[in-house]
């Protein structure tokens, strides 16, 4: 093969394809260890996300750091939430980290376990549609590979 598997979250999902492709999802990982997600989220849409999320990086750091960890109502705060330049170190001996980003999680209202939540988010500076984008990809992926893991270990 000389390009990367292509996995597709609908065929995991469909009682019909299910397994051929939690098969081919296998022998991607075990052969290659990546592979391509066919998401099913329209190009205009995550287009639209991104030009959205250009949008709030383009924001003052003043305004963007009211977003940050510790306005975010979620366990561990962390989690959610904008983190500035250079505001992260995932390996403290290389020093810290040369981005700025934004994490979202599923939102789950009223939650209290870690990880789930609200996040604080940017509507006013039309985030919206970043976020719709975002928290679709979340929740299909959770779904797809929740299906997934608990039907391959059913069968063995």
């Amino acid at each position: 093969m000389t390009t990367l598997p292509q996995i597709s979250l609908a065929k995991l999902a469909a009682d019909t394809t299910r397994h051929e492709e939690r098969e081919r999802l296998r022998l991607a990982c075990e052969e290659y260890g990546f592979f391509y997600l066919d998401h099913g989220i329209p190009k205009e849409q995550i287009a639209e996300a991104i030009q959205a999320s250009r949008r709030f990086f383009a924001l003052p750091q003043a305004t963007k750091e009211r977003f940050g960890h510790s306005a975010q109502d979620v366990y561990p705060t962390t989690a959610r939430g904008y983190t500035p330049l250079y505001g992260e170190a995932l390996h403290p001996e290389a020093g810290p980290d040369p981005k700025e980003m934004f994490d979202l999680g599923i939102e789950n209202e009223g939650d209290r376990r870690p990880f789930a939540g609200c996040t604080l988010v940017a509507h006013a500076f039309r985030m919206t549609r970043w976020l719709l984008v975002s928290r679709e990809a979340c929740l299909l992926c959770r779904l797809s590979w929740s299906t997934t893991l608990c039907r391959s270990s059913e069968s063995r």
